[in-house]
């Protein structure tokens, strides 16, 4: 006797082994009271059956979640800490903040290998960097874009 509709129908049983006299008001009222709590433990048995299904349908949408997961996260550390960590450490460096909470950026110039140094307010109004040792200048951006090529030929 475990389920609800178990219960019930072993409650009916003995109502009907009591031999009640069906003509009286208080034994009508108790059969009704049967019957509705036994269409109440069918429709609890359903819904259970329902979430059943349901919850086994989640679980294994949460394993498939968990598995794309996981394997979104090799992918991101293969590509963007392959990628971040060259650009970083290959072609400019960030340097200490100064007074003013600015960020500054040090690149090797490609003529000459001396640091040239320069902030991102710089960059958002040209794209020419001039070497202060050998004075030769040249394009940031072509410079970014040529070691780009340069890490997919790699």
């Amino acid at each position: 006797m475990n389920t609800l509709s178990e219960k019930v129908a072993y409650i009916k049983g003995l109502a009907d082994g009591m031999a009640l006299d069906e003509t009286k008001g208080e034994v009508k009222l108790i059969k009704s009271i049967l019957d509705v709590l036994a269409e109440m433990a069918d429709e609890v048995q359903d819904t259970t059956d329902i979430l059943d299904c349901v919850s086994s349908d989640v679980e294994d949408l949460v394993e498939h979640v968990d598995a794309v997961d996981c394997d979104l996260a090799d992918l991101e550390e293969a590509f963007y800490d392959d990628y971040d960590d060259e650009l970083d450490d290959d072609f400019f460096y960030e340097d200490d903040e100064d007074e003013d909470d600015e960020v500054t950026y040090e690149i090797d110039c490609p003529f000459c290998g001396q640091p040239v140094e320069f902030d991102e307010e710089f960059l958002a109004d040209s794209d020419i960097l001039s070497c202060p040792a050998c004075g030769k200048s040249f394009s940031f951006s072509k410079l970014l874009d040529e070691a780009e090529a340069e890490e997919e030929d790699n």
